[in-house]
Parts: C-alpha cells; structure tokens; sequence
C-alpha cells in the first residue's frame, strides 16, 4: 500500500489549497503587484517553494499557408502565435515542512519591469500579464492557485529613470616613514604614488632631469643633469569623483507600446520609427 501510495503522489499535486489575493484591480508600469496567498493544507508534506509567478504574454494574430487534405492544397488560414516576454518567480517562503490542517497567508511584492508593455487587446494583437501561487515539492507536481489576470496600464506620466553614480572622495595621506602617499581608509603601505625629495642622515630620495639625443650605433649626447626639487604638498590632496545625474524620459512606442528612452527615434522592439 506504501508503494501504491508513493506512486500516485509522483503524478498528483499535495491536497492544498491556495487562494491569491490582489490588492487592488489595476497596475501602472513600474509599480509593485502586490497581495497576499493565503494557503491551507489537508495532507503532510515537505514543499521545496512557496512562490508567485508572474507573466507577460504577447499574441499576435498571423496568416499561415497549411496543406488542406480535404482540398488537397495549401490554403492560408487565420492563427495566433505567442511569445513570452517577462516571466518572474518571487520566493514566498523557503523549505518548509506543512501539516495537515495548516493554514498560512504569505504576502507578496513582484514589480512589473517599466520597460515592458501594458495590457493590449486588440483585433489582431493581445498582451496578457497574469500571476499565480505555486506550492513546489519535489518530486510531485506542483499545486497552484487560479490564474489571475492582472491589469497593467500606461502611466499617464512619461516615467523618468535616474541614474546615479555616487560622488567618492578618497583622502590620500603620507606614510610616516618614507612619505609614499594611500588612501586615509587602508592600514598598509601603498606604492601608487611616489615620494617627495629627501634627503636624511641614512636615506636619500633624488629627482633629476636630462635632455638626450640618442644616435644608432653612437653613445648617447646628454645635457647637463638637473636636480629636482620635489615636495609633498601642505594639505592631504583629496581624489574626487563627479557625481552625474541623468534623467531619461520614457516615452511608449504607439505600435506595441514598448518604452523606449526619448532620445531615441526608432523604438527598440518593433523597429517602428517615432511620429512624435
């Protein structure tokens, strides 16, 4: 009976119930999808993940020539091709032993990339974005919830990216023995920059200056050298580096709806040149 029972968990899902909740009926583009799964157990069993799926799916309608055995000739008939274009899984819970008889809500946040398009229904073209929560053991199928279709909408704003880089300043300060110049947050002695003339009773640091002219096969013709005077500078210098801000405005393609920064004038996905 063991093994019987082992056999028939190896094609069914674990008796769980898993209800998905959203918290609102619409999204924008670069928000969070946000609710909770609420999950309630009538069997033991180890789930490896407790997880939402979300999915952004474009149909686009297309006419093909296919062999009619009827006709005994190729007719062109009507179709719908798809092609997933997001596809995430946001871990709810890891590994965890379920009881029969446990309930639990797990809340979740999965954000819509601002960069993919909203929900389209058109005559000849759909984008559909639906999320789902998924119980994983291994081994057996996975139980999951219904299927919700999640309504995804322009921003009625162009959205702005920022991009950053963050200012840094390193203060370099001299070493106490030999002068060689590193950075104020490391503890070692760093040979990145060299040292300033010095001259003590048992060490000596000389910069000097010639001019040559070299000639093939003949010594070289030499100037007078020149001692250097080289100092270390009064003030620890200080190594910056600039801070930018770039603010790139999205604008969507009036074909697919694809966003596309505006500088731009073809749009990434479909190729179609901007009017606007």
């Amino acid at each position: 009976m063991a093994f019987l029972r082992k056999m028939v968990e190896k094609v069914t899902p674990p008796k769980v119930s898993l209800v998905l909740k959203l918290n609102k009926g619409i999204y924008f583009l670069g928000e969070k999808v946000e609710g909770e799964l609420a999950v309630s157990s009538s069997e033991d069993f180890n789930a490896d993940d407790i997880r939402c799926e979300l999915q952004c799916v474009e149909s686009a309608k297309v006419f093909k020539s296919v062999y009619d055995a009827t006709l005994k000739r190729e007719v062109t008939r009507e179709t719908w091709e798809s092609a997933t274009l997001y596809s995430a899984k946001s871990s709810l819970s890891g590994p965890m032993h379920i009881s029969k008889g446990f309930t639990g809500k797990f809340p979740f946040s999965v954000e819509i990339p601002v960069t993919l398009k909203p929900t389209l229904k058109s005559i000849d073209r759909r984008v559909t974005w639906s999320i789902k929560g998924v119980v994983a053991v291994r081994g057996r199928p996975d139980a999951a919830s219904q299927t919700l279709e999640v309504q995804v909408a322009q921003p009625s704003a162009a959205p702005v990216i920022k991009e950053r880089e963050v200012i840094r300043e390193v203060v370099m300060i001299p070493c106490k023995y030999c002068g060689t110049l590193f950075p104020q947050t490391e503890t070692g002695k760093r040979s990145v920059t060299l040292k300033p003339t010095l001259k003590s009773i048992d060490r000596r640091v000389t910069w000097s200056i010639k001019g040559v002219v070299a000639v093939r096969g003949r010594p070289d013709a030499a100037s007078q050298t020149l001692e250097v005077q080289v100092a270390q500078p009064s003030a620890a210098p200080v190594i910056k580096e600039r801070e930018v801000i770039r603010e790139v405005v999205m604008i969507p393609c009036k074909y697919c709806g694809t966003l596309f920064p505006q500088t731009e004038t073809v749009c990434p996905n479909c190729g179609a040149r901007r009017t606007i």
